[in-house]
């Protein structure tokens, strides 16, 4: 890194948000100097005398535009205002990003398979009211699946294969298409199936809170779904992950999952009103 470009590092680390350095993006052939691919935000620090050059503007405009055609948004700064001001710069960042979804609140759940997270999403969707909708990070994927291979009943195996197959070419591709339907949508968010460490970052990104649910059996231990592999990725990424909430209760205590949801519900709502 330049030294413009330790310093840009070590303000963005200083807003406790999660982004990547040098993250490859196929579609665009560039590598930003930062980004924040959840909500597909690139930035670059501009150095002088590389960048004032009438060739390499030509070379800048054509990789701004390559990210715009696939719903990117690009922010460069020179390495002189870096250098001036960096605090301001990596405040205007954390203001760009916080404002790239208008929900009025956003609750993840997580994570495991038949844990109760379906329980708890509709039970705070009746209480938030009628501008309350689920998303899924699996929404997209479940069309894939079913358009692509013929899935016509859930197939958890096919869902797990698929899913991480398009995860290794990009480890945002199923979280920049849930963003996007979040982009414009203003009531309460509920993500009924939070599985992966960048898809917990993106809602904590986005201000959204998160919760884990998970089902016991009557001894106490943990709950596998006997459906799928309950060593895959998918089942284990946010195993020890830091939750803003937790609920346990035993299989067969569906109210109780319902209910503590509702009080979990209740009580962000007022703690949000206060701050």
């Amino acid at each position: 890194m330049t030294k413009p470009e330790r310093i840009m590092h070590a303000a963005l680390i200083e807003t406790g948000l999660p982004f990547e350095s040098q993250y490859v993006i196929r579609g665009a052939r560039t590598r930003p100097d930062f980004c924040f691919p959840a909500v597909k935000l690139a930035i670059y620090v501009d150095g002088e005398y590389w960048h004032e050059k009438p060739s390499t503007k030509v070379i800048d405009k054509k990789i701004n535009d390559r990210l715009y055609n696939l719903g990117w948004q690009v922010l460069r700064f020179p390495a002189r205002e870096v250098l001036r001001d960096v605090r301001a710069i990596a405040g205007y960042i954390k203001k760009r990003v916080s404002r790239q979804v208008s929900c009025k609140m956003i609750v993840a759940i997580g994570h495991r398979a038949r844990n109760g997270k379906d329980t708890a999403a509709e039970a705070i969707k009746k209480a938030a009211g009628g501008d309350a909708k689920i998303f899924k990070f699996a929404a997209a994927l479940y069309k894939t699946c079913q358009e692509q291979y013929g899935m016509a009943d859930k197939s958890p195996k096919l869902l797990q294969r698929v899913g991480l197959a398009k995860r290794k070419e990009n480890p945002y591709y199923w979280i920049q298409k849930t963003v996007d339907q979040l982009r414009e949508f203003k009531g309460t968010a509920i993500i009924s199936d939070l599985r992966f460490g960048n898809e917990l970052e993106t809602v904590k990104l986005l201000g959204g809170h998160t919760l884990k649910v998970q089902r016991l059996n009557d001894d106490g231990s943990q709950f596998y779904s006997e459906d799928r592999d309950c060593n895959h990725p998918s089942e284990t990424s946010l195993e020890g992950s830091p939750f803003d909430f937790y609920i346990a209760a035993k299989s067969g205590q569906e109210q109780l999952v319902a209910d503590q949801a509702v009080t979990l519900y209740n009580y962000i709502q007022k703690r949000s009103r206060q701050l």
